[in-house]
């Protein structure tokens, strides 16, 4: 996947569509650090399941770019490079209460093409570009650990990534308050390449509850959202002495009503240590911002997510994502 693909592809949607209102779903994310990703937090899907005979899809794409290097003891890291994400997710509802579902990741690894431009960005703003000292536009991913180096990518990479099924139960939905809570379950499997830093050598388990709740701001819609959880991580062969058993996990958002086809969203993640590591790129838990809207196109069944990723914990987390999705929900045919 390019930017050059992706521009086109919002443009062409902005043409279309007519009133109606956008979902209130959260942002499609997982955790963007190209170590930590490998070890399977779920995304964000929020409290309100698909109806009982529909099909949802959802195409997401997160672009992040890495500029980090550090030391710590006797363990050094570098992340340097572009990573894309994209998520094919299918969520079919079996009943009102249930809801099963896959999801089908692509991951690659490249070259940062965009450090120049963030480089400017950060300069305008008066931001500092303290980790973006070294060489421009090229891919390296290493770990090292005393003598050993227990990763090292720097050629160009990409593939399937960790397959994740999931299954959700309603738990209640209270119409007259607009609030609704589900338990919702994830295992990925080990499908990916983990020497290309596309997945694990393990299954991961995750358990976790998503709230939602809506109230009106200047007569229109706000949904409040929630989640929380824990994961299992499956084991990671370069760092699995370093694993920690369990890994809680977290979500508040957002999303305002601001047109009857537009909302405007804010979203908070969160993500415990992963790693039993003096790194903060490693070792630390992980916090980032999302911001940026929704726009619905009932004419052709889609909505468009678009959004910036900031990263709240600069050493944890990327310093620049990017985020779009496109999601699509249709009746199946009756047999």
């Amino acid at each position: 996947m390019r930017s050059d693909i992706a521009v086109p592809l919002i443009l062409a949607c902005a043409l279309l569509g007519e009133d109606a209102s956008a979902d209130a779903r959260p942002f499609y994310l997982r955790n963007q650090n190209p170590f930590l990703q490998v070890l399977g937090v779920p995304a964000a899907e929020g409290a309100r399941l698909v109806s009982a005979g529909r099909l949802e899809s959802r195409l997401a794409i997160t672009l992040v770019n890495h500029a980090d290097s550090a030391e710590a003891g006797d363990e050094a890291v570098v992340l340097d490079g572009e990573s894309w994400y994209v998520d094919t997710r299918f969520r079919y509802g079996l009943t009102d209460r249930w809801e099963i579902g896959i999801d089908l990741p692509y991951v690659a690894h490249d070259r940062g093409n965009l450090d120049h431009l963030i480089e400017g960005w950060h300069d305008l703003f008066g931001l500092s570009n303290g980790n973006r000292e070294g060489p421009s536009n090229r891919l390296r991913l290493s770990y090292r650990s005393g003598d050993t180096t227990l990763i090292d990518l720097q050629d160009a990479s990409s593939g399937l990534g960790d397959v994740r099924l999931t299954a959700a139960l309603l738990l209640f939905d209270w119409d007259d308050s607009g609030t609704a809570l589900a338990l919702r379950g994830s295992v990925e499997l080990p499908t990916g390449d983990e020497s290309k830093l596309r997945g694990n050598d393990g299954a991961d388990w995750a358990l976790g509850l998503e709230a939602e709740r809506h109230r009106q701001l200047g007569e229109r819609d706000l949904a409040l959202q929630a989640q929380i959880g824990a994961l299992r991580p499956g084991d990671w062969t370069p760092l699995e002495s370093r694993q920690k058993e369990l890994v809680p996990y977290g979500m508040l958002g957002a999303a305002w009503q601001w047109r009857p086809r537009w909302r405007l969203r804010a979203q908070l993640g969160y993500q415990g240590s992963y790693l039993d590591s003096r790194l903060d790129e490693l070792g630390g838990s992980t916090a980032s911002l999302t911001f940026g809207g929704s726009v619905s196109f009932p004419r052709i069944g889609l909505e468009l997510d678009v959004a910036l990723i900031e990263d709240l914990v600069s050493d944890t987390t990327p310093d620049f994502g990017l985020y779009l999705a496109l999601r699509r929900d249709a009746a199946m045919p009756a047999r």
